[in-house]
């Protein structure tokens, strides 16, 4: 018996889903749309250079945490000194303007 149709609509939507995510943090080293657009930049916290892909990639990956703590990872820029996330922590990465 053959799958039902929205199951392979669903399939597609979320292979895109996951290709867009993967283009817009990953494969656009230091920036994403939202960062573009308020121009800022993720760099390496030791070397100030735009991070790479695969750094890119597992930060986005790392936010995984600061989700599963009820978001609070998130509101770690409002008292940081170097208002980083956990996943930037971790990463050793920062979020530094243009």
């Amino acid at each position: 018996m053959a799958p039902p149709r929205s199951a392979g609509r669903l399939l597609i939507c979320v292979a895109l889903s996951i290709t867009f995510q993967i283009w817009n943090h990953g494969h656009r080293t230091g920036f994403s749309i939202g960062k573009s657009v308020m121009k800022f930049h993720v760099a390496s916290e030791k070397t100030w250079e735009p991070s790479g892909f695969g750094l890119s990639t597992v930060r986005r990956l790392g936010h995984a945490i600061d989700g599963a703590i009820c978001y609070i990872g998130y509101s770690f820029p409002l008292w940081d000194i170097k208002r980083q996330t956990i996943a930037d922590k971790t990463m050793g990465t920062v979020c530094t303007p243009l």
